[in-house]
């Protein structure tokens, strides 16, 4: 009543109109602003995409960084918060992995790709229990996400409930019998559960299909000298000498204890 009659005292039936355009004007002026914000932010997620992609992780966290400055609502800033956790994990800058990848999973709990990326990033950081809790949802959400068995079992393996291992590693292989890692992993458990025949079947088929594995030499090394194939053993230790003269000299420590 009163704004009104103040109207109608001081203001022209002109002066009037234009109070009244200014009064609608305003909400589409903002409008159009925050549409801007929301175009802007959609572009830096474009260009963290494509940067990431191209393996230029610093100008991708660059662009990530401005989306989650200019995000609109929450799927923008999952994007973004995925999107700088990958580049700092592909810069082993494990903190600011973690810190974003924690913001991504809080903004999307059932979101399988940054549950998954949370566990690895833990893994990474030694927090084995976090990292099974998440590794673990991540596999039970999504069947097909074989490697998330993988990097439970490297998590396990790090626990030392070697049996556990044992069995996620299997597990993963009855999905893809060709995983390397998987069944180096199962070879792994095995050694650390006195299995020494059955490691050396599992080490020689990791390096039938990947005969340069480091890892598969060193412990079919091993396994050789407890399952009492010390010439076997020995030949390990050449290869290690001309390719990681320091796992090398460790296994000969093993073989020659006495030396």
């Amino acid at each position: 009543m009163f704004f009104r009659r103040a109207v109608g005292r001081a203001h022209s039936l002109t002066s009037c109109i234009l109070v009244a355009t200014m009064l609608v004007a305003y909400p589409v002026a903002s409008a159009t602003k925050d549409e801007q914000r929301k175009k802007e932010a959609f572009r830096e997620l474009q260009l963290g995409y494509v940067a990431l992609e191209a393996g230029e992780f610093e100008s991708a966290m660059l662009h990530y960084s401005r989306a989650y400055d200019l995000a609109d609502g929450d799927e923008q800033k999952f994007n973004a918060a995925f999107g700088l956790g990958s580049g700092a994990l592909e810069l082993a800058r494990l903190d600011e992995a973690r810190q974003a990848f924690d913001e991504a999973h809080g903004l999307r709990p059932d979101e399988v790709s940054a549950t998954y990326l949370l566990g690895v990033t833990c893994r990474r950081q030694g927090e084995l229990d976090v990292a099974v809790t998440y590794l673990a949802e991540a596999a039970v959400r999504d069947p097909n996400l074989t490697q998330a068995l993988v990097e439970l079992g490297i998590a396990y393996g790090g626990l030392e409930r070697h049996a556990d291992a044992e069995k996620v590693c299997r597990e993963a292989l009855g999905k893809e019998p060709d995983n390397t890692e998987a069944r180096l992993g199962l070879a792994v458990a095995l050694f650390h559960q006195d299995e020494n025949d059955e490691a050396v079947v599992q080490f020689r088929e990791v390096l039938a299909r990947d005969s340069e594995n480091i890892r598969a030499h060193y412990g079919l090394g091993l396994a050789l000298i407890f399952a009492g194939d010390r010439e076997g053993a020995i030949e390990e230790i050449v290869f290690l000498n001309a390719h990681a003269p320091e796992l090398g000299a460790d296994l000969h420590r093993w073989v020659f204890p006495d030396s």
